[in-house]
């Protein structure tokens, strides 16, 4: 296993735990995030976003991939509850780019059209489940 890749099975483990111990060490100082193409986003804003995630959703990341040993590439499926006590299940990718061993982007992208993705995003906050 590549030292790269060590790098990104460390945050995927840190982010199913909800921590970040360790987290900002591994990430350069010009670590951005962007969640659908939206706007770049810091560390300490990553970081909240994962709180925010662990504490309303279950997750299910796969096992990451790369071609380069720089861009590393994994699928995840999200779950929320609903109201009616389904839940809803969200599919995307993430992109996580690393450079001279620090993690320097990731890009989430969740498939579904802007709008599923708003409307998943608006249960999302109003779940009345958090995960411990």
């Amino acid at each position: 296993m590549s030292q790269n890749l060590k790098i990104v099975d460390f945050f995927i483990s840190k982010f199913y735990k909800n921590s970040s111990d360790g987290m900002r060490e591994l990430s350069s100082s010009t670590f951005s995030f962007t969640l659908n193409a939206g706007e770049k986003q810091d560390f300490k804003q990553f970081v909240r976003r994962m709180r925010f995630i662990n504490s309303s959703a279950k997750f299910t990341v796969y096992k990451p991939v790369t071609h380069d040993d720089t861009n590393f590439y994994t699928q995840f499926e999200m779950k929320i509850p609903s109201h009616d006590s389904e839940f809803i299940t969200a599919l995307g990718k993430t992109k996580f780019v690393i450079k001279d061993g620090l993690l320097q982007t990731i890009d989430i992208n969740y498939h579904k059209t802007q709008q599923e993705y708003d409307e998943f995003q608006s249960l999302m906050n109003e779940s009345p489940v958090a995960f411990v």
